[in-house]
């Protein structure tokens, strides 16, 4: 049964009472800033931290049930007031700012708000459903799926969590996750290759995570390099016009002229148009 209305605004208890109450919703920020405006008639609106994650592009691929840490497949991104461009097919992986605290017979469930669904930008919980008798923050996958880039802000609104009442009281969650007060990156215990015999769980939980070569891995940073790119093309440019200008006012025979200007040309073509074809137009 879902709470809605005047019902879920009851639910919700004051720091002062939290430690003191068997049932009900706390929600809490490192500012204490959290607003009533921010609860709806069926949901409260939460916001998104200013620091997430995205997947290091340098791999291949990534071995799900490795016994290695994931630290070394992701990015930490800081977001600030002049946003962070999401680039179409990117997910940003982040929490919310707001911590959930649930008390009683009480799960939640998480969606992504309609307005930004209908910017293409769909916004995904770890898992949709938020345990009972846990005090955390909401992972979320922020995914765009436009064709173009879409600013994404600290503290933006981008999801809600609806309440509802369970027949019986949840227990304790003894997830990895529980209580969890940042964006935790992925934890795989022994427990996930259980289902393998003692050898081939150890050979799965051994087998790496493959990075791309370097040449690529280098033509990626280029890619990322969209406006440096650029300058560096224009200042070439420059400098070769400059270059056949000076060739112009030397003295010497005009078949060496045009001689020297060809091969100008083609030294220029030789360094600006790999430069252009590399340069990732979506950046």
């Amino acid at each position: 049964m879902q709470i809605v209305g005047d019902e879920l605004k009851k639910l919700i208890v004051s720091n002062e009472n939290w430690d003191q109450t068997t049932e009900g919703i706390h929600i809490s920020t490192p500012l204490n800033d959290f607003n009533n405006n921010q609860i709806s008639d069926d949901s409260i609106d939460l916001r998104i931290s200013n620091t997430g994650f995205i997947m290091n592009k340098d791999y291949k691929s990534i071995n799900t049930l490795s016994k290695d840490s994931f630290e070394n497949h992701f990015e930490r991104i800081e977001l600030t007031t002049d946003g962070y461009v999401l680039q179409p097919g990117e997910v940003l992986y982040i929490g919310t700012i707001e911590r959930i605290g649930l008390k009683g017979p009480y799960i939640g469930r998480i969606a992504g708000r309609s307005t930004y669904s209908r910017l293409g930008l769909s916004i995904s919980s770890s898992q949709d459903k938020f345990c009972g008798h846990n005090d955390a923050i909401v992972c979320l996958q922020l995914r765009n799926n436009s064709n173009q880039g879409l600013v994404i802000f600290p503290h933006q609104k981008l999801v809600q969590i609806m309440i509802y009442k369970t027949l019986g009281t949840p227990s304790a969650t003894g997830s990895a996750y529980a209580n969890e007060l940042t964006y935790t990156l992925p934890q795989i215990g022994d427990k996930e290759r259980f289902q393998y015999s003692e050898f081939t769980a150890d050979k799965i939980a051994k087998i790496p995570s493959p990075k791309k070569n370097i040449a690529y891995r280098g033509l990626d940073a280029i890619r990322k390099k969209k406006k440096r790119s650029s300058i560096l093309n224009l200042i070439i440019g420059g400098v070769f016009t400059l270059l056949m200008t000076v060739i112009n006012f030397i003295s010497i025979q005009d078949s060496t002229k045009q001689f020297l200007c060809i091969m100008f040309l083609v030294f220029y073509l030789l360094l600006s148009i790999p430069i252009v074809i590399l340069v990732d137009e979506d950046e």
